[in-house]
């Protein structure tokens, strides 16, 4: 409350002592650089223009509307950054029918180190992101497929994506991969407005599925990660303008939405009454976007604005009886940004609230497990029939943040020219798992053997398979909840950098300070780049960067930590008997949280700039050593005993800061600095080569410290677990050609997207063997073999009178509908999964 009133208290002044001034103006003079609308970043001459060091990259609004459309969201707009890999699991022929926003890696850091931010503001996940799963529809705990960019917003918002892979300012934290900062449009002057549909479809796509019987489990498909039909729908709405002369409004609305039929029952666990059923799983994103822009005074610019973006996924457990349960993940934010002139420097600042989550709705409070019978007939006969949800579970995470950054003006000092700028950040968050009503869970039937039913629990129907004649019971209860865990984090962090420009050379060294109440940990992040232009005329130029990069913290360790407190174990022995506590119960908590230290990167790069006619050429080297990364572990593994609460003496899992990552990356581009014009078309080329290598001993914190050193059987050699390669995010090298042309004569613009990705292995777990009497786990490579990709987007747009227009776009993926292996859809390596064959998807809309 202190920080939003001091911020409305400064406002208040500046407007209070501009207003005294009586100062008269135009719109045309008022704080034209604060105006993001520039032709600079809107327009923009090459398709991603390259910062001094080389490691931003911008997209700019030309080139987001030339991208390919798919399903819209940010991480979409990436594929043709060289520094951005891409999950495995991304873009399968078998999960066409999801719209969530892709897992993506940059300089082999983990997924979820990445900082995503809107206008400056975050939108991580960072509740539980490295559990996502499609399976999690039936696991009790972990509700959702966490994704760990917590609200996938359309990219029809965006004005430009600022991407940092590299030598990143100490502006920036909270992360040990990359820095995506999307900024959203502002409204433009006039009234401007545009209404669009898109749609692809499973008829629109060729499906690419590994022979043998696969193709038949497939298209028989009872569970989410095989979808073999679906169709998706985009719909749009933005309207924008000038209300008065300073103030404009923009107004956005976008619904994206896939139906997916899925078999209500796998045809191997049911009979022929059930095996035809059928069901639609859903999948929903709605994007509410608002945003005001008033220049109030010719120094004072406020930007508010509000967002809600909900993403909803209706699902059901595989072979279950009314198990619909809702997936509720995306959430709210709300930001008022002031920009504030002063005559020696420019302040900005931010005052935003999220709301994000990863829950679940649960069409029922129960899940039970019974024989089958005759009233319970839908499971296999030989077999169980299951019925029930999974029960409500609310995951939220809600953000205040306070940040304020000053731009000093550049001055001289001593033959040199400085530009400094600085500041804080002030975060307080609250994170919470909550059960909020009673669920049941219960299993273990018994033979009645002639006692009486007395609750919903039991059934006098006798089973199926003879062996309870008399009808059934079940023996075992688990009651989850009510309950709640919570965590809260104070956290802060101020920045100090100065860029000295000295002769030929470039210095920016800087340095960011941060602490949270969490880990109750101190971080110092040094920064530091430099430049040498050669020749003195930005033709080439030398660039190299030693740089520190501190992560941020994940709630779900904390959070895990009192979860198995909510729930109740019961037994009994007849059916006629009330349920009593088990005489070995486990209702405590098999999680303890400890401060642990926070996850950093060291990065070292060397960057070499070439410009030669319209051309020009980027080389840049980049290590990374990722160190005190999470993993988990056992209290006994650290010598330390649970104490009270816990389930055993030393067997509860614990974290632990044994993690590690190396990585070298090697990347060279080609692009046009200006559009090559022929026969009155233009033409924008970028050519990207890149050479990746990492190692890490974990792929996330979930990886326990027991798994990491133990030794296993690979190809041949005994090693350990650690020490296995890489098997997501790290395609060995990757080629990049992207083109972009405009046809005034025709009206068409036509993007080119080429792919061709280096041959990599997947690890496949295919056994056990003993050697000298000592058994190992085998583990062999797959390979996936190299993979082309071409995808291309038509754009046809149409002027019509009174400054309208209709147009027109058609997406092709996979346009020469190649088979590419994309990674494993099996652990055992028995089934490979492979990249949707060719796809259309077509846009139509109209825009004033």
């Amino acid at each position: 409350m202190r920080r939003g009133f001091g911020m409305s208290l400064v406002l208040a002044l500046m407007l209070y002592s501009d207003t005294l001034a009586q100062e008269i103006y135009e719109i045309a003079d008022v704080n034209v650089d604060a105006n993001v609308t520039n032709s600079s970043i809107r327009g923009g001459s090459s398709i991603s223009a390259k910062s001094e060091f080389g490691g931003k990259t911008t997209i700019n609004r030309k080139m987001i509307e030339a991208s390919l459309g798919g399903n819209g969201d940010i991480t979409s707009l990436l594929r043709t950054n060289p520094a951005v890999k891409f999950s495995n699991t991304n873009r399968q022929s078998t999960t066409m029918g999801e719209i969530d926003p892709a897992e993506i890696s940059i300089n082999g850091a983990k997924h979820y180190q990445n900082n995503f931010m809107i206008d400056g503001m975050n939108i991580n996940n960072d509740i539980d992101p490295a559990n996502r799963n499609l399976s999690n529809a039936n696991n009790i705990w972990n509700p959702v497929s966490s994704a760990s960019q917590g609200m996938a917003i359309d990219a029809d918002l965006l004005e430009s994506i600022d991407v940092y892979d590299s030598d990143v300012s100490a502006k920036y934290g909270g992360f040990t991969g990359g820095v995506i900062d999307a900024k959203t449009r502002d409204p433009q002057e006039g009234f401007h407005g545009k209404i669009s549909m898109s749609h692809t479809r499973d008829t629109w796509t060729k499906y690419h599925i590994d022979g043998g019987n696969d193709a038949e489990f497939f298209t028989e498909s009872s569970d989410a990660s095989n979808q073999p039909k679906f169709k998706k729908y985009t719909t749009k709405l933005n309207l924008e303008g000038f209300i008065t002369q300073d103030f404009g409004l923009l107004f956005a609305y976008t619904n994206k939405q896939s139906i997916i039929p899925l078999r209500a029952y796998k045809s191997s666990s049911t009979n022929e009454k059930y095996t035809e059923q059928t069901i639609k799983q859903k999948r929903n994103i709605d994007n509410y976007f608002i945003k005001s822009l008033w220049y109030a005074t010719d120094r004072l610019t406020l930007r508010p604005m509000i967002t809600y973006a909900p993403q909803k996924a209706k699902v059901h457990r595989n072979n279950a009886k009314d198990s619909f349960m809702y997936q509720k993940g995306g959430g709210f934010t709300a930001a008022l940004n002031t920009e504030y002139e002063f005559d020696f420097m420019m302040m900005e600042s931010q005052l935003s609230y999220s709301k994000l989550e990863a829950s679940r709705d649960s069409e029922n409070q129960y899940s039970l497990t019974w024989k089958h019978s005759a009233d319970k007939d839908w499971g296999s006969e030989k077999g169980n029939s299951a019925e029930g949800a999974l029960g409500d579970i609310n995951q939220v995470q809600k953000t205040l943040t306070f940040t304020n950054d000053l731009k000093f003006n550049d001055f001289d000092f001593l033959g040199s020219n400085h530009s400094i700028i600085a500041g804080l950040e002030l975060k307080k968050q609250e994170t919470f798992y909550e059960i909020p009503e009673e669920f049941i869970a219960a299993g273990q039937p018994k033979d009645l053997n002639g006692d009486t039913c007395k609750d919903q629990y039991c059934s006098s129907v006798p089973t199926t398979d003879g062996k309870f004649k008399k009808g059934q019971f079940l023996t075992y209860k688990q009651v989850y909840g009510p309950g709640k865990v919570s965590v809260e984090q104070d956290s802060w962090a101020f920045y100090l950098q100065d860029q000295i420009k000295l002769s030929r050379f470039t210095f920016r060294p800087g340095v960011r300070f941060g602490g949270d109440s969490y880990m109750d940990k101190k971080t110092i992040s040094p920064r530091f780049s430099m430049s040498y232009d050669v020749f003195d005329d930005e033709k080439t130029v030398l660039s190299f960067g030693k740089n520190r990069y501190h992560g941020r913290n994940i709630f779900g360790f904390r959070l895990k930590d009192g979860q198995m407190s909510l729930v109740k174990y019961n037994r009994r022995t007849k059916a006629s008997q009330d349920f009593s506590p088990d005489k070995n119960p486990r209702g405590k908590s098999n999680t303890k949280f400890s401060h642990l230290n926070i996850p950093y990167d060291d990065e070292t790069s060397f960057g070499i700039a070439q410009k030669f006619s319209n051309f020009q050429i980027d080389y840049k080297y980049i290590k990374r050593k990722g160190r005190d990364q999470i993993t988990k572990t056992t209290a006994k593994a650290l010598n330390l005993e649970c104490g009270e609460g816990y389930n055993k003496a030393n067997s509860c899992y614990m974290y632990t800061n044994n993690g590690k990552s190396d990585t070298n990356t090697y990347r060279i581009s080609l692009s046009t600095i200006n559009p090559i014009q022929f026969i009155g078309t233009s033409h924008n080329i970028e050519l990207s080569y890149e050479r990746f290598k990492t190692k890490t001993n974990a792929k996330n914190y979930d990886v326990s410290d027991s798994l990491i050193q133990k030794e296993v059987f690979y190809n041949g050699e005994i090693m350990e677990y650690g020490d296995l390669p890489v098997g997501d995010f790290s395609i060995p090298w990757t080629i990049r050609l992207t083109t972009v042309s405009k046809i005034p004569q025709t009206n068409l613009t036509i993007s080119n997207f080429i792919t061709y990705k280096g041959a990599r292995d997947a690890i496949a777990k295919t056994g056990t063997a003993k050697i000298n009497n000592t058994s190992y786990d085998v583990y062999e490579s797959v390979n996936l073999g190299k993979a082309l990709t071409y995808d291309a987007r038509i754009g046809y747009e149409k002027k019509l009178p009174k400054d309208m227009s209709v147009f027109v776009n058609l997406d092709i993926t996979n346009v020469l509908d190649r088979i590419n292996k994309s990674g494993l859809q099996t652990s055992d390596g028995s089934r490979v999964a492979f990249e949707p064959g060719r796809q259309f998807w077509l846009e139509a809309g109209i825009k004033w």
